[in-house]
């Protein structure tokens, strides 16, 4: 939300699918006790990021907070 507008986006995605692939970025960026780190999928990091943000681009050029309200039905 901006002073003069709100946009509200719904996402194109299966939400199965989604749900899936956060999961394994998830895990990915969790520290395992042993402190090293873990080799993250670039190409998972990359489709969700064009599945959620890339759409609203338009409409956060400048924005400096984000807030992301998960759904269900």
């Amino acid at each position: 939300m901006r002073p003069d507008q709100a946009v509200f986006l719904s996402l194109n995605a299966k939400q199965k699918a989604l749900v899936a692939q956060i999961k394994v970025v998830r895990t990915q960026t969790e520290v395992p006790d042993t402190e090293q780190l873990r080799k993250v999928d670039v190409a998972t990091l990359h489709a969700l990021y064009r599945q959620l943000f890339a759409p609203a681009l338009p409409h956060i050029k400048g924005v400096e907070h984000l807030m992301v309200v998960a759904g269900s039905h």
